[in-house]
């Protein structure tokens, strides 16, 4: 384990299983973002997250639609 994963609470620290790929790290952006949406859906309003590429819209509406209660429809598509 390296010296910087000692240091993070062990709240924040992945699991030794964990593949690297799913590991997201929380920023301030990234938890900034995450509530304003989770707020917009909250409240049932539309929302379209948009931003340049590698700023995690991906990431955030993949969370987004795991947190969902169950009843509702999952579906991605990507569009290239």
């Amino acid at each position: 384990m390296s010296l910087s994963l000692k240091r993070l609470p062990l709240s924040q620290k992945p699991p030794a299983t964990m593949p690297f790929y799913k590991i997201v790290i929380p920023t301030i952006d990234t938890v900034r973002n995450s509530t304003i949406v989770d707020v917009l859906v909250g409240i049932k309003r539309n929302t379209l997250i948009v931003g340049h590429t590698g700023t995690g819209k991906t990431v955030l509406a993949q969370t987004l639609l795991n947190k969902l209660p169950a009843g509702y429809a999952k579906l991605n598509v990507n569009f290239r």
